[in-house]
């Protein structure tokens, strides 16, 4: 595992995160490769600043270190998957149904 204090990763919490500590783990007097790691967040999964002074953790087979180039793929995706989302909306509505048709559901102005 490659994770280092200081790192931004992803987690088994939503969000994207800052290691603040590593702490070895051991089975029967042995060092696991599965440390436990402990975090904050910085943004949500929706990636609104969350800047927390509280701290989670989580196995460390839960988590990926994320390099500025996965950040950028990850944020480009989700607008593409919010703007194909819209699209679906959009063409959902079907303006040929009677009932849009029907001037009183439209709010007058």
């Amino acid at each position: 595992m490659n994770i280092k204090v200081g790192d931004i990763i992803t987690a088994y919490h939503a969000g994207y995160h800052q290691v603040v500590a590593i702490q070895p783990r051991t089975i029967e007097e042995h060092e696991t490769d599965k440390p436990l790691i402990e975090y904050r967040t910085l943004l949500d999964a929706k990636f609104n600043v969350k800047v927390g002074k509280k701290t989670k953790t989580c196995d460390g087979t839960y988590c990926e270190v994320i390099t500025m180039k996965k950040f950028n793929k990850q944020r480009i995706d989700a607008v593409k998957k919010v703007k194909e989302g819209y699209g679906q909306l959009w063409g959902a509505i079907n303006f040929k149904d009677d009932i849009l048709k029907d001037p009183s559901i439209w709010k007058k102005s």
